[in-house]
């Protein structure tokens, strides 16, 4: 039977529409209220229940985990930036970097056609059965897209790559309105052609315009800010009829699934962690040559990439490192740990970290040793620790800054907690769900086996 025992019979089509940063509590406190009358209609047959992501929860992270039905440790996706082996030169990991098969692939060789629009980490696009859509890393059209002769059906659409998020950290909020309205009318009108234009056994559309309007408009939405607050619901109800609308085209007979990487909450104030290591002795850089990741003093302990992963400065693992050996590994470990678990706003007292969690405790493989890990030529390094900041705090990577906390243009931030998942006409299993349940599920009622056995399992 494989991994699987299937409780009816596999269906041939699956539809997963993936609402970036929508949290569960946002949707059961306003479709009781009428507001989201498609989604409303929708969830009233079947199990809209939360889920839990992966730490930390990023984009790049979540939904790799998503893809692969792995933790970060097994699919190699570990952050917002990574520092490449050998070097100190950072870079954004994209889909080349994922040591993990995705689901799209292992439909794909089961001759099943898939259709892929703005999944996060597809970016630069692999071949695929079928189209394959990637969110915008890239200047031109034809540069996210499988096959690139797609790009020209996206211009003639009209296709936005992104919302220009300029407009929002420069305060001008009714221009990013009107790029969010329109990068949704777009993404939309993609997916609608597509369905009738190419044959799929499996469809993703993936709207992240829902998490830029959250970054910008959360406090507005709590606060109830006269004219950002209206509008930002405003949105939400132009995506429900959106959403209606899609649905009705969907062929009958999928199985439907909707689901968000991560929950939403307010953004109070950032920390910069590389700060709090510099003031604490543990970070040090080259005199005179600026505060950057090439510019590490050999005497430097630790150092911390985005968002909240501490590294330590480890001989042999980093050019300039100088930790060396288990027991100063533990030791450093346990002495920066206790020192940003007392870190504190200076404004207000209130604690700034929540807890100071092991690397082996977030990524985990059934192949490493002990940490620290042999040192690889290939992969980035897993951080040795990940710092969870306290509510409404964000972890940032930044190395120059002259204080521990600032404030952002944001007002919005990821959550672990508060992710939503629902499978239509299917009751979900008892336990709590996690992200990395989504493609094991996917996979089940499409009736494939997994090539490699997944950290997850199906929800149905």
């Amino acid at each position: 039977m494989g991994l699987f025992s299937f409780s009816r019979r596999a269906s041939g089509r699956v539809f997963v529409l993936s609402l970036d940063g929508v949290p569960h509590s946002f949707l059961t406190r306003h479709i009781p209220e009428g507001a989201f009358p498609n989604l409303a209609r929708l969830f009233a047959d079947g199990d809209l229940r939360p889920m839990a992501t992966v730490q930390p929860p990023v984009s790049s992270v979540v939904w790799a985990s998503y893809a692969t039905g792995m933790n970060p440790g097994r699919h190699g996706v570990y952050g917002l930036v990574e520092r490449r082996p050998g070097g100190y030169d950072a870079f954004l990991p994209g889909s080349g970097d994922l040591a993990a098969p995705t689901l799209w692939e292992a439909l794909g060789r089961e001759g099943r056609s898939t259709i892929v629009v703005n999944v996060p980490g597809t970016w630069p696009p692999r071949p695929v059965r079928g189209v394959l859509i990637a969110p915008a890393y890239a200047a031109t059209l034809e540069e996210i897209v499988y096959p690139h002769t797609l790009g020209s059906f996206l211009r003639g659409i009209g296709y936005r790559l992104d919302v220009d998020t300029r407009a929002g950290q420069e305060g001008n909020k009714d221009d990013l309105l009107s790029d969010l309205d329109l990068a949704l009318r777009k993404r939309f009108e993609a997916a609608f052609s597509l369905l009738h234009r190419e044959p799929w056994d499996f469809f993703q559309l993936h709207i992240s315009e829902t998490d830029r309007i959250n970054h910008f408009f959360w406090e507005d939405y709590e606060r109830d800010t006269p004219g950002y607050g209206r509008a930002f619901l405003s949105f939400y109800r132009r995506l429900d009829s959106l959403i209606g609308e899609l649905l009705s085209i969907v062929p009958a007979g999928s199985e439907v699934i909707v689901l968000s990487g991560n929950g939403f909450r307010r953004l109070r104030r950032e920390i910069y962690l590389n700060r709090a290591l510099e003031e604490r002795g543990w970070l040090e850089f080259e005199r005179g040559e600026g505060r950057r990741l090439g510019t590490i003093s050999g005497d430097a302990r630790a150092y911390s990439l985005a968002p909240g992963r501490v590294f330590l400065h480890l001989k042999g693992r980093e050019p300039k490192g100088g930790v060396c050996g288990s027991e100063d590994y533990r030791g450093f470990r346990d002495g920066i740990a206790a020192d940003l678990l007392r870190l504190a706003d200076p404004e207000n007292g209130q604690p700034l970290v929540a807890a100071v969690l092991k690397g082996e405790k977030v990524n985990s493989n059934p192949v490493w040793p002990a940490f620290p890990l042999p040192v690889s030529g290939r992969r980035p390094a897993p951080c040795d620790m990940l710092v969870v900041p306290a509510e409404g705090y964000d972890i940032k990577g930044h190395f120059d800054r002259e204080t521990i906390t600032g404030r952002s243009d944001m007002t919005g931030m990821h959550a672990a907690g508060d992710a939503f998942v629902f499978v239509r006409g299917r009751r979900l299993a008892s336990r709590e769900p996690g992200i990395e349940d989504i493609c094991p599920t996917v996979l089940q009622l499409m009736g494939v086996i997994p090539d490699e056995q997944p950290d997850g399992r199906s929800l149905v």
